[in-house]
Order: C-alpha cells, then structure tokens, then sequence
C-alpha cells in the first residue's frame, strides 16, 4: 500500500447544520451538529513497470483536518462558535461521522513518447474508516468518548 501524503491543495466548509422541521434547537454546543465538507487533490505519481500488464496499487490517503498552523475545519470551528476546549493540552480534535460520499478519480495523466494501447483507470474506491477506534478525550463535552483515529 502506497500512502499519499503530498496534497496540491485541500478546500474546506464547516457550517452548523440546519435543524430537520420540528426538530429540537440543541441544548448546548455539545449538542450542534455540523456540516463538513471537504475536497482536494492529492499527488499519486504512480508509474507502471511493465508493457504487457496492468500496475494496480493500493492507495491510501488521509485529509488534513487540523490545517497548517492550525488553520483547518476543525479549529476553525471551535475559534468561530467558541466551543471550550478542555483545560490543559493532552486531547485530541477529532470529528465524529453519521454520513459521508467519498469520491476519487483521475485528475491528470502523463504519456511521454507515443503510446498504442495505454490505458487509465480506477478500478474500486473503497472507502475505509479514516482511523483507527482509540480512546480519547472529547474536546466538547470533556468527557471520554471512542473515536476514530
């Protein structure tokens, strides 16, 4: 497997999502449910190694929800609706998922010289949990909580 690290660029939104009719107001920031979207381009650079069979390689990739310096959804969440982080700095940011439509495709391909039977392809997206189960700190509620990571 093959980790992608090197991002062209990565683009983000990260808004509170709209209350369902007749739907409870949340009692508490703890309580907001947020719409996050994200998409980007990150750099495979994958070449074949032979004439006569297809290279297929397993990809894997994962986005940069805290940003450079900080700069990502999460945190800029957290300053924008000032949601308390818990005291001391031994936590982790993370964000937990009820729904999401992962994409992937070709961007761009490079051909040098001629070639007669080239071809392209992503053969499977499969989506795969963005980290493992751990323990950790829920940076909202304060309070221990299973995450992803």
């Amino acid at each position: 497997m093959k980790v992608l690290t090197n991002f062209a660029g990565q683009n983000w939104l990260i808004t509170p999502a709209a209350l369902a009719v007749g739907e409870h107001p949340p009692a508490t920031i703890h309580d907001q449910k947020f719409l996050l979207v994200l998409s980007g381009v990150v750099f495979a650079n994958l070449e074949g190694n032979s004439s006569a069979q297809w290279l297929q390689e397993t990809l894997s990739f994962l986005p940069d929800m805290a940003g450079p310096q900080n700069s990502g959804p999460l945190n800029y969440a957290i300053n924008r609706w000032s949601i308390p982080k818990p005291p001391g700095q031994n936590f982790s940011i993370g964000f937990s998922l009820e729904e999401w439509a992962p994409f992937a495709s070709l961007s761009s391909i490079f051909n040098q010289d001629q070639s007669i039977n080239s071809g392209f392809a992503v053969d499977v997206w499969r989506p795969q949990p963005l980290r493992q189960w751990d323990r950790c700190l829920h940076p909202l509620a304060g309070q221990q909580h299973l995450y992803r990571r």
